[in-house]
């Protein structure tokens, strides 16, 4: 039997409507109320060790505590700290 791509979308999409439609009644048994088991936190990326070539100079680009003060004033409630190896393996670099 050669299967007709057309119809077989067709009842796909109309199975899908109607599933959708009267959602877990058509499986014969009400769905718990789940919970949003993702937690709350809203996070930052702190980029300062992520490089794996730090900045020279001034020290330019690093967080400060002005910078806390906004993630703090946007919403964000922890910062996550991203690294590189190079940041915390010590090797000679004139060999790369």
């Amino acid at each position: 039997m050669k299967i007709n791509r057309r119809r077989f979308i067709r009842n796909t999409t109309l199975a899908a409507t109607a599933l959708t439609l009267t959602g877990s009644k058509v499986l014969g048994a009400e769905l718990p109320a789940v919970k949003n088991k993702f937690p709350r936190w809203k996070g930052f990326n702190l980029l300062d060790y992520f490089s794996p070539n730090p900045p020279k100079g001034d020290g330019r680009g690093r967080t400060t505590e002005e910078d806390f003060k906004w993630m703090s004033d946007w919403g964000f409630d922890f910062v996550r700290i991203p690294m590189a190896y190079p940041s915390y393996l010590s090797f000679d670099r004139s060999k790369i």
